[in-house]
């Protein structure tokens, strides 16, 4: 027995050891992106205005008879305290309403603390430290994804290669270069499907649910639910299926059990945030309502389908590769009739990153990219139990098909290379002032990461107001909100001076406008 006890001791060594290297090698990727991040988008720059409980560049507009420079339009908008009363006080005021309908305060409570200490408008400052929360939220991932592949591997040798496909496809490392709740929500989901495993597994050998297993299961379901209100779909899809297994197998005292558990966890994600119950009746989630609407319900499910068929096929997998996988999962669970936690967690993965897309505002990769690593690693494993000539051919093939930043082309998300040549322009005419007119406060914010310290700034609130403005210089750059008549502008400037259109950005028409009127 010493012998055949030293050899698996052995291979849990080596299989710890590879998948070391594997973080490694996965965070000095990751700092590597983080160094090429260029810029920042909207969203990005409102975590940090909402987080810091701020009102410039989101709910205020900026003076509007003042003439800014950017470092101090910047400055304004940015982190500009860094006290730690300060940064408890943001805290208590996000708990208590972050102003923000469609998130919780989860994330802007940690990012809040996190930067703690931090009085800076530097943005290369601001991306590298944002990031740095990324990279301790994806260690924290990768050490549950550990802990889940050794409950769901019978072979501990090919962990190293599951971790590697889960975390080096183009989603996944996308999440970590994005300064919102994503990065954290991938965490969260990772270890509550971890405790939904655990307790998974003792439903499959008709066990009550001890007590040790369920305050897990509550503490990481609470927490997964705060993550961001997608994942509460998830959570709810995970607990009906532990309710229907206890139903039909036994035994039905965890049925209370489990409905109590989903209870106190909803409970306590209310009483982490107060407003948690605001995100369902918010605009946004008027919009997800309105989805199922049978007006327009197939039209978006098509809609839905090509950009998730889109979305997979540029960041994950080919979406047939994920299909043939889902129809493996289904013929276990149904033809089978056995219960294995492998198919269950793939199929929910799958079917809850369909459904984000569906519902979600965009269809963007940023909704259902938590879930990647789950479904990454998940896919081989459901052939772990082949022979070991099958398996040992296939899993190398499945790191071909994946799309990780080695395929020629792939671009990941959120490093926009665009920008520099941008702001190359702007920094080119320093002594040529911008005049942005926004008619909200937070389209701004689209451009704020553009500005350059020392060039002049003013936001008119009016046309009239920017025809006036315009009258002081021989030449200025104009951002103009596309909310207005734009057509009308053009002609009506065009009479007294120069004007050349010089791209649309976000939703600004961006034009160079020379000479004084006649």
């Amino acid at each position: 027995m010493y012998p055949i006890a030293w050899a698996v001791r052995s291979e849990e060594i080596l299989s710890g050891v590879l998948s070391f290297l594997v973080f490694v090698f996965m965070c000095l990727n990751r700092m590597e992106d983080i160094h090429q991040k260029k810029g920042l988008h909207l969203d990005e720059v409102l975590s940090i205005i909402i987080s810091d409980c701020n009102g410039f560049g989101y709910q205020i507009a900026y003076e509007e008879e003042k003439v800014h420079t950017g470092r101090e339009v910047k400055k304004q908008s940015l982190w500009n305290n860094a006290s730690v009363t300060d940064a408890l006080s943001d805290v208590k005021r996000l708990y208590l309403d972050n102003r923000d309908r469609p998130h919780t305060n989860l994330y802007y409570s940690c990012f809040r603390l996190w930067f703690t200490g931090m009085d800076t408008a530097n943005l290369r400052e601001i991306i590298e430290h944002g990031c740095l929360l990324n990279l301790v939220f994806f260690t924290l991932s990768f050490l549950f994804m550990h802990k889940l592949l050794q409950h769901l591997l019978s072979d501990q040798r090919i962990i190293p290669f599951t971790l590697l496909l889960g975390f080096s496809n183009i989603g996944a490392i996308s999440n970590s270069l994005l300064l919102r709740p994503y990065q954290l929500q991938e965490t969260l989901l990772i270890a509550f499907t971890y405790s939904f495993v655990r307790c998974n597994e003792k439903v499959d050998r008709r066990e009550i649910l001890d007590g040790q297993c369920l305050y897990q299961l509550i503490l990481a379901t609470g927490l997964t639910m705060l993550s961001g209100y997608f994942a509460c779909i998830y959570v709810l899809m995970m607990f009906w299926i532990l309710v229907l297994k206890s139903v039909r197998e036994g035994p039905r005292d965890n049925v209370t059990v489990i409905c109590a558990a989903l209870l106190v966890a909803i409970l306590l994600a209310r009483t982490l945030y107060q407003g948690f119950f605001y995100g369902f009746s918010c605009g946004r989630a008027g919009e997800a309502y309105k989805k199922f609407a049978h007006k327009v319900f197939w039209d978006n499910l098509r809609t839905s389908m090509n950009a998730f068929q889109k979305i997979i096929g540029c960041t994950l997998y080919d979406l047939r590769i994920l299909l043939f996988t889902a129809v493996c999962a289904g013929y276990v669970l149904i033809l089978d009739r056995r219960s294995y936690s492998v198919p269950i967690v793939f199929l929910v993965a799958f079917i809850w990153s369909f459904l984000c897309i569906l519902i979600a505002p965009f269809k963007e990769l940023r909704y259902i990219m938590p879930c990647f690593p789950i479904m990454s690693s998940i896919s081989p494993i459901m052939i772990v139990d082949c022979q070991k000539w099958i398996r040992y051919i296939f899993l190398p093939i499945m790191l071909l098909f994946l799309k990780g930043p080695w395929v020629p082309g792939a671009l990941l998300l959120h490093c926009y290379p665009d920008q520099q040549n941008f702001v190359y322009f702007l920094e080119q005419n320093k002594n040529t002032p911008i005049l942005v007119l926004a008619d909200q406060a937070w389209k701004c914010s689209y451009i704020l990461h553009l500005f350059c310290d020392e060039q002049r700034y003013e936001f008119p609130r009016s046309l009239e107001s920017l025809n006036r403005k315009l009258m002081k210089y021989d030449s200025a750059i104009v951002f103009i909100s596309d909310y207005y008549n734009i057509a009308e502008w053009e002609a009506e400037i065009s009479k007294n001076f120069f004007v050349e259109k010089i791209k649309k950005r976000e939703c600004f028409m961006v034009y160079r406008v020379q000479g004084i009127a006649l």
